[in-house]
């Protein structure tokens, strides 16, 4: 009796169930995915000046940026290049000290980078460097 009642269930969900080829398409055709990322890259040792890159570019780009992002067309990340899963950034972009880096993924593939380098220069001039990060992602953004 239960080979029995086994055999037509199963006929039955063979019978029920659609095929593959039947089910509704899932979503493959959808728009690609772009996400700008402004990195702020920082070592464990974090002397004045780093703390200072640090507030100086995150309030830039919050001021400047606030609408991207909230939307999520911008984010905002810091990243230790000491601990060991971001090691592969100095490589990536050619680091040699604490830098704020522009990067767009496409489709989860990075597709372009930009290191914003005068941040050092202009360490000193809170107006000139907040005024320079803002144009550099500004541009960055518009490619």
């Amino acid at each position: 009796m239960r080979i029995i009642s086994l055999t037509l269930l199963a006929v039955f969900l063979c019978l029920t169930r659609p095929s593959l080829a039947e089910e509704p398409a899932a979503a493959t055709e959808t728009q690609p995915q772009v996400a700008n990322v402004a990195y702020y890259f920082y070592s464990s040792i974090r002397c004045a000046s780093c703390l200072k890159i640090e507030k100086y570019s995150h309030e830039a780009i919050e001021q400047a940026f606030a609408d991207r992002l909230s939307n999520g067309e911008l984010v905002w990340m810091m990243k230790n290049i000491d601990e060991e899963e971001n090691a592969h950034f100095i490589d990536d972009y050619n680091l040699f000290t604490k830098a704020l880096v522009l990067v767009r993924y496409q489709d989860g593939q990075q597709v372009k980078w930009k290191n914003c380098d005068k941040i050092w220069e202009l360490l000193n001039n809170e107006t000139a460097f907040k005024k320079y990060v803002e144009t550099e992602v500004a541009a960055f953004l518009s490619e």
